[in-house]
């Protein structure tokens, strides 16, 4: 029950803070008398290594405080290669559905026909990060629920046609072809060298083919899912094959790594054979149908609340150990590699794990235990994995520092929804609220983070 609850949490979470996932990503401008919190590296060292890594090491843009000071600090800090090599860009906030009611179009003439704050919202996420290193950008096909096709971003519903209609292909298509236009542009304009761009197509998407499996019970068609990937078949094709008279544009275009993630779930039972009770038996059944239109499949994995009883708080269950591990049940990443993944290389486009314990109804009715040190267990474990198979391409922890600070001023269903997560940095905080950020504050590196620092500082061996 808690595992099928929380599946829809992220996106609830989001919907409700509209406004914050927007600010997360938007150009800060600091203001008088904000002053960021300090970072304290006296515990926990920064660290170098001589070894090398396969795979980009990043986090989000997502603010631990609501100023824009704090914003502009971690924008700063994922320019900094001691920090990160790829940045996380969302796009969470609808798709202009309306620019797709004729063609594809060239996206140097379509740009200038974009509203001022349409071109604001692409623009900024863009300016922020050049010359942070390699690119992870996501957009959200479906809406926040998985439940259907994405709002429209100037009105804020849906529109009155399905992922497979001629209008969905062609407005999606013009919107990617857009934000790939703007990051070539600006890189270019301040004289950056062009990044490596990982394009998440379908964030999370199987997610439909769970609800639908779970809220259909005996439904295997999949009428939605299906739609989706429609609309992905007609999309890819025109990346891939991209022309454009700016030979160096077109060439960005096609190299761009396509994707579609999966929001992985507990390990399932070999045995069983029942995708409406098991939520990795309908993924793997139906998710492989994607893998023509992609170049990668990406992976959004949190083991301790989204996986089953056994597996969470602790990280040690997730080991690659026949003795914790359920007798029918592949590794707890293995699956990925295994069948849903197929022959393509992986990426991890959202993961972290709590360095305190997790009040999951805020009563103490339920409570997920956990410390730093799990948090740093299980980095390791992650990390280890990861860099023993070349497929694995880059890793996205989803918050730097724990946002205390912003969670504070929220309203209690707003908290609980946002708690999931709030202890997940790699940096804890002892601001509590907005007030007491702007009063000055200290963010605090985890033991955790020696050991990113140490990997991130490996060589990469991908480049960038």
């Amino acid at each position: 029950m808690l595992q099928l609850l929380t599946m829809r949490w992220f996106r609830t979470f989001c919907l409700l803070l509209l406004t914050t996932c927007s600010a997360a990503e938007s150009p800060p401008t600091t203001q008088s008398g904000e002053t960021p919190c300090r970072f304290d590296f006296s515990d926990n060292a920064t660290g170098t290594s001589a070894e090398s890594r396969s795979f980009y090491m990043g986090f989000t843009t997502w603010p631990y405080a609501a100023e824009s000071s704090a914003q502009e600090q971690i924008y700063t800090k994922l320019k900094d290669s001691a920090y990160a090599d790829i940045v996380g860009l969302h796009y969470m906030d609808g798709i202009p559905w309306v620019y797709g009611d004729d063609a594809v179009y060239n996206p140097v003439d379509l740009y200038p026909f974009y509203p001022a704050a349409l071109q604001d919202y692409i623009n900024a996420r863009i300016e922020d990060t050049v010359g942070a290193g390699a690119l992870y950008i996501s957009l959200d096909q479906g809406n926040d629920r998985r439940t259907a096709i994405a709002k429209d971003y100037f009105t804020g519903t849906a529109p009155a046609f399905s992922f497979a209609d001629s209008r969905a292909k062609n407005a999606f298509t013009n919107f990617v072809l857009v934000i790939l236009w703007r990051a070539y542009e600006t890189y270019n304009n301040a004289s950056e060298p062009l990044p490596k761009v990982y394009l998440n197509l379908s964030n999370e998407m199987s997610d439909l083919i769970v609800n639908e499996a779970t809220d259909n019970g005996t439904n295997t068609d999949y009428p939605l899912w299906r739609d989706a990937l429609d609309m992905i078949s007609f999309v890819s094709p025109q990346l891939s094959g991209f022309a454009h008279t700016d030979s160096t544009f077109q060439t960005f275009v096609r190299d761009t790594q396509k994707l579609a993630s999966v929001a992985l779930k507990s390990p399932k039972d070999t045995t069983a054979n029942n995708e409406t009770s098991d939520p990795s038996e309908a993924i793997e059944k139906q998710f492989p149908d994607i893998h023509p239109y992609l170049d990668m499949v990406g992976i959004s994995v949190y083991p301790y609340i989204f996986y089953n009883d056994q597996f969470t708080g602790h990280p040690d269950p997730l080991r690659a150990d026949p003795a914790y591990l359920e007798s029918n049940s592949p590794s707890w990443l293995s699956q990925g590699l295994d069948v849903i993944g197929g022959s393509l290389p992986m990426g991890i486009t959202e993961t972290g794990w709590i360095a305190e314990d997790y009040d999951v109804l805020m009563d103490g009715s339920y409570v997920i235990q956990s410390t730093a040190q799990r948090q740093k267990a299980y980095l390791e474990l992650l990390l280890s994995e990861l860099n023993s198979n070349s497929r694995w391409k880059f890793l996205m922890w989803f918050t730097m520092v724990d946002f205390d600070p912003l969670w504070g001023d929220w309203d209690s269903d707003t908290q609980l929804f946002g708690l999931t997560w709030r202890d997940a940095g790699l940096f804890s905080t002892d601001a509590n609220s907005n007030a007491d950020y702007l009063s000055g504050c200290t963010a605090t590196a985890r033991p955790a983070w020696t050991t990113w620092s140490r990997w991130v500082s490996r060589n990469n061996s991908l480049g960038l």
